[in-house]
């Protein structure tokens, strides 16, 4: 199986030197080196695919790379890949994850209650029932030390999970964040 990713990563390689302008071979590359753990590179790699894809790809492309960084604990590389969809065009859900990220990050540099409840409070504007909005919202106020606005927020975010039909493994997660911050703690993930 070795091989095949060697060979692979050689095609991937090679056509990103005949044809540099094509998206999908930075991407695929970039992947690989996630995969490999070889973190920065895999973030340049797949920055640059990003730049490279049709504009009304990019949003969609930026949040499921910067999730990935986020999902391996790369909460730095994921907040650049964030900050640079960001840069180039204003989504919601991508200033809704940079928020989360900025919010509840174990890495204590990394963390910055003032932007992410900035962010959080101009995400809420485009949809203020949205659970996972909702949810941002809290976890900034509870980083600020706003713990009963925080769990105002933390519960309509539940109550709307709920109305919506979200699955009970949702919820469950809803319901836990809610008990950190009526705790009086800020959320850590």
């Amino acid at each position: 199986a070795m091989g095949a990713v060697e060979e692979g990563e050689r095609t991937f390689d090679l056509l990103i030197k005949q044809a540099p302008q094509i998206y999908q071979p930075w991407l695929r590359k970039g992947e690989l080196l996630l995969a490999r753990h070889n973190w920065t590179d895999a973030a340049e790699t797949t920055l640059k695919g990003i730049s490279l894809a049709p504009a009304n790809e990019r949003p969609a492309l930026y949040l499921t790379s910067a999730g990935n960084f986020y999902n391996n604990k790369q909460h730095a590389l994921a907040i650049r890949i964030y900050r640079a969809g960001l840069a180039e065009k204003y989504a919601p859900d991508l200033a809704c994850y940079l928020a989360w990220v900025l919010s509840t990050s174990t890495d204590d540099a990394l963390r910055n209650g003032k932007e992410a409840l900035q962010l959080a409070q101009e995400v809420i504007k485009a949809e203020p029932n949205s659970p996972s909005y909702l949810n941002t919202l809290a976890a900034a106020l509870a980083e600020n030390g706003r713990y009963a606005d925080a769990a105002d927020a933390a519960d309509r975010a539940l109550a709307n999970s709920r109305l919506k039909g979200d699955p009970p493994a949702v919820q469950a997660i809803f319901e836990r964040r809610l008990a950190i911050i009526k705790s009086g703690k800020p959320i850590r993930e």
